[in-house]
């Protein structure tokens, strides 16, 4: 019996990569956004309960998850992934008005891409967040030609794709955790 993928694996590969691209200029989008100073206060006093309330990188891990896998929801999935990547770039705009009185939010994210746990959490959102429209395009293919092992396929495809997110967001929570401690 040969399974039988939606996609190419190459393919996956592209689209992934456009979806870390996409991912990355949402959230710089957001970032260099009007933040008004009583919205960015809030912004980063709710920050800072959170930054303070981290007690180790399975906190981080749980955070990052737990978005994660809204991202790779079909059909919604990709749009909570631009949400969620647009209000990232909100907090960085919110974070550089209280401590430097102006949005210097995009150069703020720019610093940030120097950072290896950036790209564990990007290359996991992107991966997951691409997934959900896969996902959508496979049920669509399968209903069209009447051939829907696969979706078993993909799904198997999907829990692979969210053990390998789970493995790069819990090397980036390290990494970050030691950052920030």
């Amino acid at each position: 019996m040969k399974i039988e993928s939606s996609l190419p694996f190459y393919i996956r590969i592209i689209i992934g990569v456009l979806g870390i691209v996409l991912l990355i200029g949402v959230t710089f989008w957001g970032s260099i956004g009007y933040i008004s100073a009583n919205d960015a206060q809030n912004m980063y006093n709710d920050l800072n309960k959170t930054v303070q309330s981290i007690s180790g990188p399975l906190d981080i891990f749980k955070n990052n998850f737990f978005l994660s896998t809204l991202m790779i929801i079909p059909f919604i999935g990709i749009f909570l992934a631009m949400v969620i990547a647009y209000n990232t770039g909100q907090a960085f705009a919110a974070i550089s008005i209280v401590k430097y009185g102006s949005n210097l939010g995009g150069k703020l994210f720019l610093l940030t891409m120097f950072f290896p746990h950036f790209w564990f959490e990007y290359i996991s959102y992107g991966f997951a967040a691409v997934q959900s429209l896969i996902f959508v395009y496979s049920i669509i293919k399968a209903l069209k030609i009447k051939k829907y092992e696969v979706l078993l396929t993909e799904l198997l495809i999907t829990v692979i794709i969210i053990g390998m997110v789970a493995a790069l967001l819990l090397i980036g929570a390290i990494i970050e955790y030691n950052l920030i401690t």
